[in-house]
């Protein structure tokens, strides 16, 4: 929040805006302080809102902007993987690229949060729309919370494919909890994927997935590779990609599954 706020500038219209801007700074810090400890234990949803007036909330708002540079830099901070790698991905869906901040906490409920950055996840307008104001419920929080929760190494995307032809492929993604994840985390898993849309959305973009595979294996086949070693080879990098993208993403699932599938490999 100090770096946004020495970001800014006083107008000709308004010569104290500065000032009132670093006042906040003042007056927000215990809560910023109380959100960290409530991050750590788990318990957001107990936060009580700060006490502000209706200009103050009007400056807060204020210091949020997806473009200012500090909060740029944020993004490409916490979006680069541990090979220095930046990944402008949404990390609500991993389909789209980022191109907004979600207030995981909405700023229009809680405004001194405005810029948090425990408070600002990457994320596509799609999700950002679709998760809306809308997280908690039952006293727990709506959607993934990439701060706070570990995300189990179990599987719990599935893919069901029926296969017709080569060029006639149909996928439905499914989420189930088929391998015993706690029902904290499964429930809010479940809940994540069922809100923004997400198998659908995913079944929507598979298209380049199934080509490429198909593609990659038939060079492999004219190349005299057999088709049980392509198999495991294929198997391999699925679980290399998984420890980079997570034991769930969408694109590994339905290569995992495709590899794995006797309709499919047999039609080559």
């Amino acid at each position: 929040m100090n770096s946004v706020v020495s970001s800014k500038k006083n107008t000709s219209k308004d010569l104290n805006r500065k000032t009132r801007f670093f006042n906040l700074v003042t007056k927000v810090t215990p809560s910023y302080s109380d959100y960290d400890i409530k991050l750590t234990n788990n318990s957001l949803p107990s936060l009580s809102n700060l006490a502000l007036h209706d200009d103050e909330k009007e400056d807060l708002l204020e210091l949020y902007n997806y473009d200012n540079s500090v909060l740029t830099k944020f993004r490409r901070c916490v979006t680069t993987d541990t090979g220095s790698n930046y990944q402008d991905t949404c990390q609500y869906c991993t389909i789209n690229s980022v191109n907004t901040l979600d207030h995981f906490i909405p700023k229009d409920l809680f405004h001194e949060f405005s810029v948090h950055p425990h408070n600002l996840i990457p994320s596509c307008s799609q999700c950002n729309s679709k998760k809306s104001t809308r997280w908690i419920i039952n006293n727990q929080h709506f959607f993934i919370n990439l701060y706070t929760d570990l995300l189990p190494s179990q599987q719990y995307l599935f893919v069901e494919i029926t296969v017709n032809s080569l060029n006639d492929i149909d996928v439905n993604f499914k989420v189930e909890n088929q391998n015993n994840i706690p029902s904290q985390i499964y429930n809010i898993l479940h809940r994540h994927y069922s809100e923004l849309g997400l198998c659908q959305r995913f079944k929507d973009n598979c298209s380049d997935t199934i080509i490429e595979l198909t593609n990659s294996i038939q060079a492999s086949l004219n190349n005299g590779q057999a088709m049980q070693v392509i198999q495991q080879i294929t198997l391999d990098k699925c679980n290399q990609n998984k420890l980079l993208k997570g034991f769930n993403h969408y694109k590994i699932i339905l290569e995992e599954a495709l590899i794995q599938c006797h309709d499919y490999t047999s039609s080559f």
